[in-house]
């Protein structure tokens, strides 16, 4: 049965697990952050990079009507809708590709936290099994030295009844 200071002991080693734990994940934590915002300027980048060609088309657009006489300008939508849907088409494979960079992004950050979390469970796993072997051989040196106190005190009885029974004869 641990007395109270090994309870202690105990508590202070957990502490510490749990402190080295912490900062493990502040550790990872801070590794992770510079691939958020990576992602996220990348991200910012596209969506202002379709934004000016939007613009872009929309200016384009704007010059075309303005130059075209009224009997062109029904060949003008024409072209206009096939530009349109070459745009469209365009933004939506590209968005294709951003979510397919993404989705790898994160399987990597998935494939990362999952690895982290392995590695954390393993360490405690190993200190508990550390502390547990620990905790074995105090208790182990206990009751070894209990028992050489047990079989000292035999001893000491024995003598002193073969004492007092050699004196009890002597005299």
């Amino acid at each position: 049965m641990p007395n109270g200071s090994e309870f202690k002991k105990r508590l202070s080693n957990r502490d510490i697990i749990r402190a080295i734990e912490a900062q493990k994940q502040e550790i990872e934590e801070e590794r992770r952050r510079p691939f958020a915002n990576a992602k996220q300027k990348v991200v910012k980048l596209r969506k202002d990079k379709e934004e000016e060609l939007f613009r872009q088309v929309h200016m384009h657009r704007e010059r075309i009507m303005n130059k075209l006489a009224p009997q062109q300008q029904e060949q003008t939508d024409n072209e206009e809708e096939l530009i349109a849907k070459a745009i469209i088409a365009q933004r939506d494979a590209r968005l294709a590709q951003q979510q397919k960079e993404m989705a790898m992004l994160d399987s990597i950050a998935s494939q990362r936290e999952a690895m982290r979390q392995e590695q954390v469970q393993k360490e405690r796993e190993d200190n508990q099994k550390a502390l547990d072997m620990l905790y074995a051989k105090k208790e182990a040196d206990r009751i070894f030295f209990e028992k050489q106190h047990l079989m000292a005190q035999k001893i000491r009885r024995w003598k002193n009844s073969k004492r007092l029974r050699s004196g009890s004869s002597n005299g």
